[in-house]
């Protein structure tokens, strides 16, 4: 067991304050407990906060990053879909146009889509007209 005079040296640590520069006045001061004496930080302690901006400024830009990809994203299929919907309009368009050209310069309109076409029907006279199929024995010209 130890005797209660060496366990009350275990307890205490006594600390000369002559050794760092101190007044038992710097003790109760406001200025001195908060200068830059007392308020340094180590060489570890200024490496663990630099490391901490880091990490911080890193997922910062790690979110920024994130946004980005996922606005770009959205723009992109925003840009995507009235781009191709403006294209089907326009193609659209344009058949129409050859359709009517087509229509103005013969007359009638047959559909290439159609297939074994024997009959149409005239514009002018809305008469039933039989479209001659080529035979073998004539040439096609």
């Amino acid at each position: 067991m130890v005797s209660t005079n060496n366990n009350q040296l275990l307890n205490s640590v006594v600390i000369d304050a002559n050794y760092l520069n101190l007044r038992r006045e710097d003790i109760f001061n406001e200025k001195f407990l908060f200068s830059p004496q007392t308020t340094r930080n180590s060489e570890v302690e200024s490496e663990i906060e630099e490391i901490e901006d880091d990490e911080y400024r890193y997922s910062a830009w790690r979110n920024t990053q994130i946004g980005l990809a996922v606005g770009g994203s959205a723009l992109g299929m925003w840009f995507a879909y009235n781009g191709l919907n403006a294209w089907e309009r326009w193609m659209k368009e344009q058949e129409k146009k050859d359709i009517e050209e087509e229509i103005q310069m013969t007359g009638t309109y047959i559909n290439p889509g159609a297939g074994n076409v024997e009959a149409s029907i005239d514009p002018i006279t809305g008469k039933k007209i039989q479209i001659k199929k080529p035979t073998e024995e004539e040439p096609k010209k």
